[in-house]
């Protein structure tokens, strides 16, 4: 092309124009997507290269790159569960599930000792006070979680009421776990301690931006262990009474490894001091001798 038209005021101005309003000159099959096209017959050289116009107005910066999911140090706890399916207390958890499941009091009942079943630090439960004829009672609530992970043996001969030489059982082992795995700093030994610490229970557990299911997944954990976000459960419990949110009911709130805030299904996070069964024989069969929490 000569150089004349290459330096006309004119098509410079109309180049500029184009790259103004984001147009771009279409690539000739073949040419690299980068690299400005010549308007200059292949057998003439010319001595001054046109500019590629740009497609926009402004600079492209680079966009930043996303982490992956879950792209920070995890603390996992190994859940496995203890019990033969085959064995005796295997084959009464199994009942014992399916009662929880169908609230079936009659199946339950006879498990409560006779003077109440002590919960956490509070007075015996009598059966009155354990509402088992209200499948939305909060006993079953409790027991539905607490049955779900795995159990492991624990010792059971300083309740006075058991059997010589039965083996017993806590459902769920996961404080057990806990403890096992994970030692507290020295400056913070006690239960202090347990209140900052959340198990997520599963497999590819979602944990979500808000509390809400729709809400963009910011990582997936398994069986691991995050901090409790304290300082929003605290903000939420300031603003509704928990019995009548929905958050706190459905949603626990974490904060990740990476210092990002998120929110894990009620029912698949635990915490130290949450309660768990004790089951023990009493007369050669198998009865809830106690429900530690808190402690």
């Amino acid at each position: 092309m000569p150089k004349s038209i290459i330096k006309s005021p004119l098509l410079i101005s109309l180049i500029i124009a184009i790259g103004a309003i984001g147009c771009t000159v279409p690539n000739p099959e073949g040419a690299a997507p980068d690299q400005p096209q010549s308007t200059t017959p292949t057998n003439q050289p010319t001595s001054e290269p046109v500019s590629q116009p740009q497609t926009s107005g402004q600079a492209v910066e680079p966009q930043p790159t996303q982490p992956a999911l879950g792209d920070f140090p995890r603390q996992k706890l190994d859940l496995s569960d203890a019990v033969d399916p085959d064995s005796e207390f295997g084959q009464f958890r199994e009942s014992f599930k399916q009662a929880v499941r169908d609230r079936d009091a009659n199946f339950i009942a006879p498990l409560i000792p006779a003077d109440g079943l002590p919960i956490g630090f509070g007075i015996p439960q009598t059966l009155a006070d354990l509402e088992l004829d209200n499948p939305d009672a909060w006993f079953w609530e409790l027991l539905d979680k607490a049955i779900v992970p795995g159990c492991s043996q624990t010792a059971v001969d300083y309740y006075a009421q058991v059997d010589a030489n039965t083996t017993g059982w806590v459902c769920p082992n996961i404080a057990d776990r806990f403890y096992a795995e994970v030692l507290p700093p020295e400056e913070n030994i006690g239960i202090e301690y347990e209140f900052t610490k959340v198990i997520v229970y599963g497999n590819a557990v979602n944990v979500h931006e808000q509390a809400d299911q729709d809400s963009r997944i910011i990582a997936i954990l398994s069986n691991e262990v995050v901090e409790f976000d304290r300082d929003r459960w605290e903000a939420i419990m300031a603003e509704v009474d928990f019995q009548e949110s929905p958050i706190l009911k459905e949603w626990t709130p974490v904060v990740l490894p990476n210092g990002e805030s998120g929110y894990v299904d009620e029912f698949q996070s635990y915490q130290p001091l949450d309660p768990r069964i004790i089951f023990g024989q009493v007369n050669g069969e198998w009865q809830i001798l106690h429900i530690p929490a808190g402690d």
